[in-house]
């Protein structure tokens, strides 16, 4: 099995929304696999919990890889039997993870220069939750919403219609 590394990435935070603002941890289990847990497997939890990636956890709870559905669709591509490959054998193990106290425009530039469209959120070494690139992009547009209402305000006085 390959060298498992995380790249965990902090720095400090403002007044924008953090993620764990957005993303729903500790309201519902986080869906996650072992690496050895077979590529079956993972595609009927994406399928069954409406998600586009799952973390590979250890006993631990920690990160040790993330397998996507385009991972998913690479294995079926390349004719894998998906019932009898385990999850280590394709997922990715260089993964960059934020902390849930990160804000979420840190965290969608992170994703966009990594080019990635899935990206663990933890709490200290733990995974507690999955960042995915629409809800962010969303919570980040009703923030900028938001920022401007204020803004409008701020120099044209406030709305009568209100």
């Amino acid at each position: 099995m390959a060298a498992h590394r995380l790249h965990r990435i902090e720095r400090g935070n403002n007044q924008m929304k953090r993620l764990c603002d957005v993303i729903p941890i500790d309201q519902q289990p986080l869906v996650a696999i072992s690496a050895r847990d077979s590529l079956h497997r993972a595609a009927t939890l994406m399928s069954k919990h409406h998600v586009g990636a799952l973390p590979v956890l250890s006993a631990s709870r920690c990160v040790g890889g993330i397998l996507s559905r385009r991972d998913l669709l690479t294995a079926v591509a390349d004719g894998l039997a998906l019932k009898d490959t385990p999850a280590e054998d394709l997922m990715t193990t260089e993964v960059i993870a934020v902390p849930e106290t990160e804000t979420v425009e840190y965290a969608v530039d992170i994703m966009r220069r990594a080019g990635v469209k899935h990206m663990p959120v933890t709490r200290g070494p733990e995974v507690v939750g999955v960042a995915s690139w629409g809800p962010l992009l969303l919570a980040l547009e009703e923030e900028t919403r938001s920022e401007l209402s204020t803004l409008q305000e701020y120099v044209f006085g406030p709305d009568p219609v209100k």
